[in-house]
């Protein structure tokens, strides 16, 4: 019966978080059916928690699920006026990068996109490149990515046309002499991001460098402070 199916999931899913590996974790569940709404089974289920690195499993099962292990992710180039070049292999109106959420594209793999458009006979493109990431929606970070202010990687948001992860390497190198600023270098290069440069060179002592960052409307600040030898 139906009582008798839920009774023994509820058995089993106490059997399992009864174990003593996990007598010291904070638990919640919360197993609802999707069609009706109704809670089949619920254990500390209002209880806050950070889901971390558990939603992995879930997004990799709806992906698998719905996608399929053979998907794969494009990047595609687009133009106003597509095969008419004119003289010189010049493209009289705009081009388009279209994301479509390759989460590992690189600068290397933009470098082989511009190689094939010239080997296919561009030269010049006289109108705007456009950057088109409208194949995700405006949400740009996880749930619980708002309880922490920190700078990892890990923790950049994402989009359709996500670049080097989203994120930057900064660089701090001692500078001319003592007292001198430190010398800041972001990889790769971008003037999205703009350094204000707290830190010195110190000619005795440990490095202690910190890094923030800040957003603002049109860009990213990173404030750069303390001390390298």
């Amino acid at each position: 019966s139906p009582a008798e199916r839920q009774k023994w999931l509820k058995d089993q899913i106490d059997a399992a978080l009864g174990g003593p590996e996990l007598a010291r974790a904070k638990l919640g569940v919360d197993v609802v059916d999707v069609d009706s709404g109704k809670i089949l089974y619920a254990r500390n289920d209002a209880g806050l928690f950070n889901p971390a690195s558990n939603v992995k499993l879930f997004t990799t099962a709806a992906a698998l699920a719905i996608l399929g292990p053979e998907y794969r992710w494009k990047t595609v180039v687009y133009a106003d006026a597509p095969g008419t070049l004119s003289g010189g292999g010049e493209l009289k109106g705009r081009l388009y990068l279209k994301g479509h959420g390759d989460p590992t594209l690189v600068v290397e793999d933009l470098w082989r996109v511009v190689t094939e458009l010239y080997a296919g006979g561009l030269r010049k493109v006289s109108g705007d490149l456009v950057v088109d990431d409208t194949f995700f929606d405006n949400v740009r970070v996880g749930p619980g990515f708002d309880q922490k202010q920190e700078d990892l990687p890990f923790r950049a948001p994402n989009g359709a046309l996500s670049l080097n992860y989203n994120a930057v390497a900064v660089h701090v190198l001692p500078g001319a002499g003592d007292a001198a600023p430190a010398r800041v270098v972001i990889d790769p290069p971008t003037p999205y991001f703009t350094i204000v440069n707290d830190a010195r060179t110190v000619a005795a002592g440990r490095n202690a460098i910190t890094v923030e960052s800040r957003e603002t409307p049109d860009h990213t600040e990173l404030k750069v402070a303390g001390r390298i030898r």
